[in-house]
């Protein structure tokens, strides 16, 4: 069922494991790696060698580095250039795109995991091996969606934006026909950065509450030193006014920059914790006409509380770690950054 084994250079290998791909090779495996120098036991002593000598002989020869050597069914490749091996035998990826990924097979769905490069985020054309229905399945939120693609000459491609470590699982179809759904489309955007009330829980140094023009980090707000220090669960809560019934069916609010985490409620009812990028949720089922509640909880980590206890005598600290941050490390940016928008589909028609 698979095009081809590959082993990484391997100094040392059981003489089990040799015998047993020598028999995948004879019914046809493909193998591309290079002979072990030496045996991996102590088990079986002399005999083992011989057996050992024998499945490498059998196995690679006389072969030279980049030989293609015929044995039986199937053949085996000198070397372990993976690239070379792929054009020497003609496979093409299952995967075309700057992106990592694993592919799996079942009767009825290709199934394909795919995350940006390390250390990067991804917005282009991703092409996959495989024809039918196409859907984009979110490993944080569970949502299953149909996404717009087409098919050509054995591979289906689309279009991905996913964040820095973002990730989403392609699942396509078999038996069902390739669907084309129309795009999501916003025309209309509200944006949130200002009128904000912030409560902090008693006992930290923080104010009870405070008003914001302006998004800002916790350690940049008009507190004393312990407040803007303050780590826990802080509460931002603001209003809104829209007209529910000229929304389309979705309305996606997006938080921007959060740290950590964010539970997000509208008009009382809880909608989702989002606890990494991109901090987003669809809030189009939870609006109503007129004006609406949105309170947002943000919980951070707790260094920079650790930070301003390391400054204190023992006796007055509040929180303790047995190895933990100093008193000259540098305070996060803890709290609700943004920018904060909502952006949905205002159609003069709906009523």
């Amino acid at each position: 069922e698979y095009s081809l084994m590959w082993i990484p250079e391997n100094k040392r290998m059981r003489p089990e494991t040799l015998e047993r791909i020598y028999e995948l090779v004879k019914e046809g495996a493909t193998l591309v790696a290079i002979p072990p120098k030496s045996i991996s036991t102590l088990i079986g002593g002399a005999e083992a060698v011989e057996r050992f000598n024998k499945a490498v002989h059998n196995i690679w020869g006389n072969g030279l580095e980049g030989d293609v050597i015929n044995i039986g069914k199937g053949r085996v490749m000198y070397g372990t250039d993976l690239d070379k091996a792929l054009q020497e035998f003609g496979l093409t990826p299952d995967v075309k795109g700057d992106v990592r990924w694993i592919h799996r097979q079942s009767r009825s769905k290709d199934w394909y995991f795919i995350t940006p490069l390390k250390s990067s985020s991804f917005k282009g054309s991703v092409a996959i091996k495989g024809k039918g229905a196409v859907e984009l399945w979110d490993p944080i939120s569970g949502e299953v969606r149909p996404i717009k693609a087409h098919y050509n000459d054995g591979y289906t491609t689309f279009e991905l934006d996913m964040p820095h470590s973002g990730s989403c699982f392609i699942v396509i179809d078999k038996s069902r026909r390739h669907l084309n759904p129309q795009d999501a489309s916003y025309n209309a955007m509200m944006i949130l950065d200002d009128n904000w009330q912030v409560s902090f829980p008693e006992g930290w140094g923080a104010p009870k509450q405070i008003e914001l023009d302006e998004l800002k980090a916790w350690c940049e707000m008009d507190m004393t030193a312990e407040g803007k220090a303050f780590a826990g669960t802080a509460s931002y809560r603001t209003t809104f006014t829209i007209d529910a019934g000229k929304v389309g069916k979705s309305a996606i609010l997006e938080l921007g920059e959060v740290s950590s985490i964010a539970k997000v409620k509208v008009n009382g009812v809880s909608v989702r914790t989002l606890w990494c990028s991109p901090y987003r949720v669809d809030i189009g089922a939870h609006l109503k006409d007129g004006e609406n509640l949105l309170e947002i909880d943000v919980t951070s980590s707790w260094h920079n509380r650790l930070v301003y206890d390391a400054s204190l005598p023992e006796e007055q600290r509040k929180t303790w770690v047995i190895c933990g941050p100093n008193a000259d490390n540098e305070l996060l940016d803890y709290g609700l950054l943004g920018p904060i928008r909502i952006k949905y589909q205002h159609n003069t028609t709906l009523r």
